[in-house]
């Protein structure tokens, strides 16, 4: 069979057992937190809105991390490759970090869940390891990248870039999961190019651990559009902005990551700015942040907001994507 055909063939049944896999997880969670009356706790300072959304199932990142493991066995040749390995590794402690988090919320019935110090130096833990087996396997040129052309020569502070660019995307797609289906849908647009640099550049491991994430994230979606039956929580959006990262990063195209995934920035930068400026002068930019939120209570509908975000989204990536082949 020829090769193009048999990837593609892969790719898709991939995609497939994924997408259902991921999705049958998420209606035996639906049915078992709706069993408990068990659910997400909602912040009081967050529209009426969103006090409707109390006790709505939550933690539905283990159907995209348990889909992903389950579909990667059809697969299993490729875990000998060590950035397939390495993917799958990142996956799976962010989720532990995240899921963590999501039961303390659970179990004490709060919207507070693990410390952000603990949580932040455990994520650099994570990203130092899998830095360091990956320097000793001599794959990084120490550089920040457009592309193979054009580069910036970082040297010894490469190691600190790249544990910023994984954690802070990890976290960066945290603080975007505020509304309905946003995080999740974002996420399935900005990995699309990279799916594509993949391909052109013959990476068939990282093309296939992508199409299962984006499989597993899409039967979630499915439940997590307005109205949402089912939250991914920090175990879901935690593992995927890390491997957004991760997948950058292997891909050698960090700067591009800035540009196709410009909201998850932008999202994060809103957060940052308000903070920054509320401590000095007392003020607040927005009313209240990440911006979706600031949106939201300047009377705008969820849905509208979270389509809108989608429409920008999907420039960006195509901007990326554009700029990603024309360099």
């Amino acid at each position: 069979m020829n090769t193009h055909i048999l990837i593609f063939t892969r790719c898709i049944l991939l995609l497939i057992i994924s997408t259902f896999i991921s999705n049958r997880i998420c209606k035996v969670l639906i049915s078992y937190f709706n069993k408990k009356r068990r659910g997400q706790e909602i912040s009081s300072y967050l529209s009426s809105t969103h006090q409707n959304k109390k006790n709505t199932p939550t933690i539905g990142g283990i159907s995209i991390i348990v889909s992903i493991l389950i579909t990667s066995l059809f697969i299993f040749d490729s875990y000998f490759d060590y950035q397939f390995l390495l993917g799958i590794i990142i996956l799976i402690l962010f989720f532990v970090i995240g899921l963590v988090d999501d039961l303390l919320k659970l179990i004490f019935r709060s919207h507070e869940g693990l410390s952000p110090l603990i949580r932040i130096l455990l994520e650099i833990l994570v990203v130092l390891i899998v830095y360091l087996i990956l320097d000793n396997k001599g794959i990084f040129d120490y550089s920040f990248h457009f592309n193979d052309k054009y580069k910036i020569f970082l040297g010894p502070l490469f190691i600190i870039f790249s544990v910023l660019l994984i954690v802070g995307s990890s976290n960066s797609v945290n603080l975007t999961d505020g509304l309905d289906g946003l995080a999740s849908g974002l996420f399935l647009i900005s990995i699309l190019p990279f799916i594509i640099f993949l391909l052109l550049d013959n990476n068939t491991n990282l093309v296939y651990l992508l199409i299962m994430v984006y499989g597993a994230t899409f039967g979630f979606i499915l439940l997590n559009l307005h109205p949402a039956k089912i939250f991914m929580g920090d175990s879901g959006s935690l593992p995927l902005g890390a491997i957004l990262g991760y997948i950058a990063l292997m891909s050698k195209k960090e700067l591009l990551l800035l540009i196709v995934g410009g909201l998850f920035v932008f999202e994060t930068m809103s957060v940052i700015l308000q903070v920054l400026c509320f401590k000095i002068t007392k003020k607040r930019i927005f009313l209240m942040s990440p911006f979706h939120h600031h949106l939201e209570l300047m009377g705008k509908k969820e849905y509208t907001i979270v389509m809108c975000f989608y429409m920008i989204g999907f420039t960006l990536s195509l901007i990326g994507l554009i700029i990603g082949l024309k360099l």
